[in-house]
């Protein structure tokens, strides 16, 4: 008895020890004293092993101190080795892996690192209904997170969306909100009606209740209330920022700065409180100065602008490491770079100083090798990329400062650095995943994992320099050691593709006389500019494109060509057809040889799913759709995602097919049965002595066997897609189911041609930074070397006479396009005047590989070979009667 009693004491006593210290770290750390506290919850940790209350509690707390002080990966650590301890003891505390998942989600948040933010939303979703499934406030949490990742993405209206139904579950259920922080509900939904579309007034009444909430939650200065005046001063900042950069706003100097000192007032407690409680160096300075350099630029006052940004790059821990190309936040010091690279490209327009340039370069250089190491993070797999409404990489801004080099010089060498960076550009990470090898990704991982271990060591770094105040040297040492081996480590791999980009001179050499290669690139650094390169087989030529026109919605334009084709409004579409024409096409007439009649677009995201057949290149009087001047009439068009993509998928073409499939699907009730493309895909099969997969046969799983075994695969089916980010709602129709986008990504292909006769093919997610993400990217991504695709719905009798023919040409030796544009033509010389809106044939295009690919064909019409037989014989005949005759006559 005595023994047992001994053992329940000494178990009280120990849990009132652990409980004491934990008290004691809680009150540094209320009291901002980061140092102690820090030291006082790893003595909770270390002593509490056999307490698990204490031991999450502390370990929790700890973490969230490391989150308040921007040493972000060591929170992370911390975090994760929580995970794997519950994990290891078998916990069924369903709450404290819920709260560990929610801080792991705010430390990638901050990390800018979405892909892992959005896995831990769902995790602590999970554990909270594990917790408790009755409990609707943890679902309003769930719902405020995935309102910040969707704002993030700008997927506005489903940001909007979650962050409102957030909030309404909040204010049903505010019995339980002393469950959470209600500032998540409101922060969230501050975020969303930025962007969103609502009346000024509401959106005013949202930010001042959170300014409310924050000052009451935080009566004193904490690190917590200097990240969160941000997200309250916001509403002032879009006023400020959008008055102050409209040229129509008539301000007079003093309300200008009035505008400005309104927001710098905030801007001003939240770096006090920073400087004052975690040093010079916290991670969430660089957004203060930069938001308030933002307000100087939008003013023009570009001096000082730079002056602010000089005090943000200048937070960042140590200069040595970031010039590296490593800092422990490095979304952070790339916003900032970018923003420099704003000012000064501006700058340059007024002040013509070689210093100034030579700064202008450097910033983009490094920007470019933080970004290559943040690819290195991000970008997973081919199916991965970056994307979200704040990064954009810096090849558009390198491309342009080396097209103002050109422009003055005329030096071919920065002609050449412009083509390789607008290579890197395009699909960059599709780019990325394509040149690695089996090898090379698995270095990959090992960069990424030793890029974690030199950032962890950088928030050590900050850690013992500015909260302990320590002696920091022998670290730095460590650091620079771990640099030198990874920069070893790195050597003979490319993280950006470099090597399989195609120079000018061999994609010059491998055109002929009669081809061409136009390639757009939407760049801008303040100010959007158009740049368009022409390659033919002689020359190369760059277009600045915005300096010939207006500044032009591209986006806007496009759909709305579009639009008017569905209302059958003619005199609409000829304006708006002639006016892209005009815009792309017309300025590259001059130095394009008259004999040039294929072309291979390589369009910018806002030009991607406009098919240059439909564009007429005059004023027009007709009212008839069959007689307009269509660029269809003189060219061929082909399109791709880059040339560097484009190599790979010609690598490997042969010149012919003998093992084909063609799927034809059948359907009811809610979509159209296809009964004319039953008929068809039967024809085409006999045509081309195919494998047809009719009705049920028609399968997902069969689909997928065919994209590895057959040389050519048709689908005469059912398409949908839409520009929302998305890769669930993307995809084909089968007769067991729906092939989405994301699937697609996974699957393998050794096809070289793939007809999608479904309809919108082509349409997808536009990102700046990687271009259309749809279903082109993913069947290209995983090894299909040109398709056949549609721009938008397609109607089925046109679309289906259009591919009848197209094959036809097709065995005649045309390539794709040619073989297309005969089709099309052949289709508007025939049809009656209704169905001559390009709505019905303009939408089928070629993507990828352009070379022809000779098929067993067995066409309707009597070949060339069988007439010559049948006039050789007919001749014999004709010579047999005449001497027969004569011969009898004698």
């Amino acid at each position: 008895m005595k023994f047992w009693l001994t053992i329940v004491c000494i178990f009280l006593f120990s849990n009132l020890i652990a409980s004491k210290h934990l008290d004691v770290a809680r009150e540094f750390r209320d009291n901002s004293d980061f140092s102690s506290a820090i030291r006082s919850y790893k003595i909770v940790i270390s002593n509490s092993e056999t307490h698990l209350k204490e031991y999450y509690t502390a370990s929790l707390e700890l973490a969230d101190v490391y989150t308040d002080l921007g040493t972000h990966r060591l929170a992370i650590q911390l975090l994760l080795g929580i995970v794997d301890h519950l994990d290891n003891q078998s916990s069924t505390d369903y709450l404290i892996y819920a709260k560990t998942h929610q801080l792991l989600a705010d430390n990638y948040y901050f990390l800018f690192l979405l892909d892992d933010f959005l896995i831990q939303i769902k995790k602590f979703h999970k554990y909270y209904l594990l917790y408790d499934s009755n409990e609707q406030i943890y679902t309003a949490i769930y719902y405020a997170y995935l309102s910040k990742y969707c704002n993030v993405k700008y997927d506005i209206d489903n940001a909007y969306n979650y962050s409102l139904k957030a909030l309404e579950i909040y204010h049903n259920n505010k019995s339980s909100s002393y469950l959470v922080d209600s500032y998540i509900f409101y922060e969230s939904h501050c975020f969303s009606i930025r962007n969103y579309d609502i009346n000024d007034s509401i959106r005013k009444n949202y930010f001042d209740t959170l300014e409310v909430l924050v000052n009451d939650r935080f009566l004193k200065g904490s690190v917590k209330k200097a990240r969160l005046i941000i997200g309250y001063t916001s509403i002032k900042f879009d006023h400020a920022y959008n008055t102050l950069s409209n040229p129509e706003s008539k301000f007079s100097l003093k309300e200008q700065n009035g505008l400005i000192r309104n927001c710098q007032i905030d801007y001003e407690k939240g770096i006090s409180i920073l400087n004052k409680l975690v040093g010079a160096h916290h991670d969430y300075l660089p957004r203060y100065y930069d938001l308030q350099g933002m307000l100087f630029y939008a003013n023009n006052d570009l001096k000082k602008s730079l002056s602010v940004n000089e005090k943000s790059l200048r937070t960042y821990a140590v200069n040595e490491f970031v010039s590296q190309g490593f800092v422990a936040n490095n979304y952070r010091v790339m916003t900032s770079l970018r923003f420099k690279a704003m000012i000064i490209s501006n700058l340059r327009k007024e002040i013509r100083d070689d210093k100034l340039d030579a700064e202008y370069l450097d910033a983009l250089l490094l920007y470019e090798k933080l970004w290559e190491g943040y690819q290195l993070e991000q970008v997973q797999d081919i199916d991965d990329f970056i994307s979200n409404m704040y990064n954009q990489n810096p090849y558009q801004y390198i491309y342009e400062y080396y097209a103002d080099l050109f422009d003055k010089t005329k030096d071919p060498i920065y002609l050449e650095e412009l083509h390789k960076y607008e290579e890197k550009s395009k699909y960059a990470s599709l780019l990325i995943s394509r040149s690695n090898s089996s090898e090379q990704k698995n270095k990959r991982i090992e960069l990424r994992v030793l890029r974690n271990e030199i950032y962890t060591l950088l928030d050590e770094y900050y850690l013992e320099r500015e909260i302990h105040s320590n002696d920091i040297s022998l670290l730095s040492d460590t650091i620079n050691l771990k640099i030198s081996a990874y920069e070893e480590f790195r050597d003979g791999y490319s993280s950006s593709g470099d090597k399989h980009i195609p120079s000018l001179k061999k994609l010059k050499s491998s055109l002929e006389k009669n081809q061409a290669i136009v390639s757009y690139n939407y760049i801008g650094i303040g100010s959007n500019q158009l740049y368009c390169k022409l390659i033919t087989s002689e020359d190369v030529f760059l277009f600045n494109l915005s300096e010939l026109t207006e500044e032009v919605n591209y986006s806007s334009l496009v759909d709305t060509i579009f639009q008017t084709l569905k209302n059958s409004d003619i005199a609409l579409f000829k304006a708006n057809s002639y006016l892209a024409y005009r815009l792309l096409f017309e300025p590259l007439l001059n130095r394009l040889p008259d004999e040039v009649n294929e072309l291979e677009i390589i369009a910018f995201p806002d030009i991607a799913n406009l098919p240059f057949d439909l564009l007429i290149s005059s004023v027009s009087a007709t009212s008839d759709f069959r007689k307009l001047p269509y660029l269809v009439n003189k060219y061929s068009f082909s399109y791709s995602l880059s040339s560097s993509i484009n190599s790979f998928n010609s690598s490997k073409i042969a010149n012919s097919s003998s093992n084909n499939s063609i799927f034809s699907p059948v359907f009811k009730d809610d979509k159209s049965s296809l009964t004319i493309a039953s008929k068809l895909a039967a024809d085409m099969a006999v045509k081309q002595n195919a494998q047809l997969y009719s009705g049920d046969q028609a399968t997902v799983s069969m689909f997928k066997k065919s994209l590895l075994e057959a040389e050519v695969v048709t689908l005469l089916s059912h398409g949908s897609s839409n520009k929302a980010m998305s890769g669930k709602d993307k995809g084909i129709y089968l007769q067991d189911g729906f092939l989405t986008m994301e699937e697609i990504y996974s699957l393998k292909s050794a096809t070289k041609f793939l007809v999608l006769n479904a309809c919108q093919t082509g349409l997808g997610y536009i990102d700046r930074g990687e271009g259309n993400v749809n279903l082109l990217r993913a069947f290209s991504a995983i090894g299909v070397n040109s398709i056949l695709y549609s721009n938008w719905e397609l109607d089925e009798s046109a679309s289906l006479r259009i591919l009848d023919d197209f094959f036809t040409h097709l065995s005649r030796n045309n390539n794709k396009s040619e073989a297309l544009r005969l089709s099309k033509l052949n289709y508007l010389s025939t049809c009656v005047p209704r169905y001559a809106n390009p709505i019905y044939w303009a939408g089928m295009n070629i993507m990828g590989d352009n070379q022809s690919i000779v098929m067993a064909y067995k066409s309707d019409e009597v070949d060339v070979s069988t007439r010559m037989v049948v006039i050789l014989g007919m001749s014999v005949l004709v010579l047999f009667v005449i001497y027969y005759r004569i011969n009898f006559l004698k």
